[in-house]
């Protein structure tokens, strides 16, 4: 049976700086990322949904093209922007746009259509404020991932209640939020803690177990590494495989996915590029 999958994000145009110069604009956001590696890994049916502005307006149609079906919703505004400069090993993430706040209404109307096998919550900056897990969780699938990155930057407040509560796989980043804030407050489901290339830490049940990373390709500007290591994990784990098999798994293919899926996009650039050359942010 082919893989149903409902990811709640909001499109991203990027704007990619290294060390201090603008690098490129790229289409971008958790639900391209994830999408096209739940796609090309595995065939899946891939959704999303979240608020889409008259510039972000660019990254759905990239989306649509590679065949993520997104049943979003439009608002006034340019959508989310992002500032994304990497330095070095550390990397600055500035939101050039107000985010606008993910409509609870809709999610639940657009997940109790398409019930999918999984459901991947990966909100990029503060607009959900820590109640829609509940209702999605058990509810409309049975398996459901969050990446607290969108609500670490936020609030971090929201994000350790949203630790504490129910999912089958949660995602932190130590570029986002302390590892002692999340085992403080690990769940009952299984949290997984990345440190960029670094050891990567999975706690099942207050079980602590840390792993190395078994990474094909270093690259020096990763966007979109952690959308894709979270959705690989997260299917894979719902698909019945052993935690630690999955993080391994996943980990390993995030890098040549990665440099896939950018060259799956490559071609979109130059449209984006000349249409948001005249708009103001």
């Amino acid at each position: 049976m082919r893989l149903r999958a409902l990811i709640v994000a909001p499109p991203t145009i990027d704007y990619i700086y290294e060390e201090g110069k603008l690098a490129s604009v790229s289409p971008g956001g958790p639900a391209l990322y994830s999408g096209l590696a739940l796609i090309s890994r595995f065939n899946a049916k891939v959704y999303a949904v979240g608020p889409v502005g008259y510039l972000s307006m660019y990254t759905t149609i990239v989306e649509n093209a590679v065949g993520i079906e997104r049943l979003g919703y439009s608002h006034p505004g340019v959508g989310a922007v992002f500032e994304l400069d990497y330095r070095g090993d550390s990397r600055r993430v500035v939101a050039k746009s107000r985010i606008p706040a993910i409509d609870i209404g809709v999610v639940v109307e657009v997940a109790s259509k398409v019930y999918p096998d999984m459901i991947l919550l990966s909100p990029i900056q503060g607009e959900e404020s820590g109640v829609i897990h509940g209702l999605l969780y058990s509810s409309y699938s049975r398996c459901l991932g969050i990446d607290i990155q969108g609500y670490a930057r936020g609030n971090v407040e929201i994000a350790e209640h949203v630790i504490t509560s129910n999912y089958t796989v949660l995602h932190a980043s130590i570029d986002d939020i302390d590892f002692r804030r999340v085992f403080n407050r690990a769940s009952s489901g299984i949290i997984i803690y990345t440190r960029g290339i670094g050891p990567i830490t999975i706690l099942d049940r207050r079980i602590e177990v840390e792993i190395e990373p078994d990474i094909d390709v270093v690259l020096s500007e990763s966007t979109g590494a952690g959308d894709i290591f979270t959705a690989l994990t997260l299917a894979y784990i719902c698909m019945g495989y052993d935690t630690i098999e999955s993080v391994r798994m996943s980990s390993k293919e995030t890098s040549q996915l990665l440099i896939a899926i950018r060259r799956s996009v490559e071609s979109y650039k130059p449209l984006l590029e000349s249409s948001i050359n005249n708009m103001e942010i």
